[in-house]
């Protein structure tokens, strides 16, 4: 999940008719983004701490 707000364009060819200059505010990351890194390692030491693994040395 993302920690700041995102918004985005329509993509080209998608286009909602009566609603051409609405933007979209993400939730999730998608692939491409420059925060979809950092969120995917947030999510996955998270993941790993619940299960209780240990980072090695």
């Amino acid at each position: 999940f993302l920690e700041e707000e995102v918004y985005v364009d329509q993509p080209p060819g998608y286009v909602v008719k009566p609603q051409e200059d609405k933007v979209l505010n993400l939730e999730m990351t998608l692939y491409g983004l420059k925060q979809a890194h950092h969120a995917w390692n947030s999510r996955i030491d998270h993941y790993f701490n619940t299960m209780l693994y240990q980072v090695s040395t």
